[in-house]
């Protein structure tokens, strides 16, 4: 522990799992274990809360879109007796919530994180409202700088994932049986929301043009979200269906990156992917896109050297660089291992939850004289 013992309150305004909530959950629960006590604050509902209720763990549900005034009350209410020292604002909404129900006293310290590679819509909400923000990569730490956040609010923790030990070759097989497919199969693995950003779109037709050079490739897309229904028409009207499958929403797509001959990344924004993180921590070849965080992620920083294969309008296309991949597994594993030796140091969970845990002492210190009465009752 770095410290002395907080009382934080963790807020996720999230009803499904995402990388943000994957995130949070790491982050508090490794927290919990150092000997810091966590309110939790998630939607009725939400993945989060159940995962939650399964863990026993100390949860308000508040709604996090629109909460009442009552729920609203009920929040503040728990936010003093328990003495909470900082809350964790994990999105938008949760900094706008979080704020109204600790606004008229000045002593709470408030921590904001910034996930996503997306414009600012309000730098004043960050400014005014939130002690500091957390970055979870360089790139986003520009695009707040961008939007007008100001510099003294910002700070870069770069997120990860917890270290992963899954035999690659008996994953394999489990994919192949789940997908039940031919074990001959070039299995492309990608994980995410069904959203415009994550590209989806585009690897269904790089698969379109793939197919008739690599019969075959086999592409199973781990995820749910609003893109489904034109997923699904471009997949018909492609007629790839023998080459893909929307595999829906899954508790833990690590597993399936584990047993994948490549994982493909092919989103147009992004912030620190975790899902991308996981294939690197797991050796897994990639193909994936030259965009936000995942430019950080897709190159040494010491030397350059990619580590994966890299997607640009000026270099590889989608199409080429899975092509590539497929056609050069020595290359493709070289640069995996690189991935992985790297990516045991960079995305440590240690290290986060060390660097949080300093982060927020450093907000916290010195305390004010109302958050030491507030604690001392308690």
């Amino acid at each position: 522990m770095s410290g002395r013992p907080l009382n934080l309150a963790m807020m996720s305004s999230q009803s499904n799992w995402g990388g943000g909530e994957q995130f949070l959950w790491s982050l508090g629960m490794g927290l919990a274990e150092r000997g810091h006590k966590i309110l939790w604050v998630a939607p009725p509902g939400s993945a989060l809360k159940s995962k939650l209720d399964q863990a026993h763990s100390n949860c308000i549900a508040i709604s996090g879109r629109n909460p009442s005034p009552m729920a609203i009350l009920r929040l503040r209410r728990a936010i003093q007796n328990q003495a909470i020292d900082l809350l964790h604002l994990n999105d938008s909404h949760a900094v706008t919530w979080g704020t109204v129900s600790t606004f008229s006293d000045s002593s709470f310290r408030r921590v904001a994180v910034k996930h996503t590679n997306f414009p600012i819509r309000s730098s004043s909400k960050y400014n005014w409202f939130v002690d500091r923000v957390a970055c979870v990569s360089k790139t986003v730490h520009e695009t707040c700088l961008e939007g007008g956040i100001l510099a003294r609010k910002l700070h870069v923790i770069t997120g990860s994932v917890p270290k992963s030990n899954w035999d690659r070759v008996d994953q394999r097989r489990k994919l192949v049986e789940y997908l039940g497919v031919d074990s001959k199969r070039h299995l492309v693995v990608a994980v995410g929301s069904l959203i415009a950003c994550k590209g989806y779109d585009r690897l269904l037709r790089s698969i379109h043009e793939l197919k008739g050079e690599h019969p075959e490739i086999f592409v199973a897309i781990f995820g749910e979200g609003p893109e489904r229904t034109q997923l699904e028409k471009l997949i018909t009207e492609l007629q790839i269906g023998e080459h893909v499958r929307l595999m829906g929403f899954q508790d833990s797509p690590e597993q399936w990156i584990a047993g994948a001959d490549l994982f493909a990344h092919s989103a147009l924004s992004e912030g620190l992917p975790l899902v991308a993180m996981h294939a690197q921590m797991q050796g897994v070849p990639m193909v994936a896109s030259d965009v936000g965080g995942l430019s950080e992620m897709l190159r040494c920083p010491q030397t350059g050297n990619a580590l994966g294969w890299i997607v640009s309008d000026e270099e590889l296309s989608l199409t080429a660089a899975i092509s590539k991949a497929i056609k050069n597994p020595i290359r493709s594993q070289n640069m995996a291992v690189q991935a992985q030796i790297l990516a045991s140091r960079r995305y440590s969970l240690d290290r986060m939850i060390t660097e949080y845990e300093e982060f927020y002492n450093s907000i916290l210190m010195p305390a004010s004289p109302k958050l030491e009465t507030r604690r001392k009752a308690s």
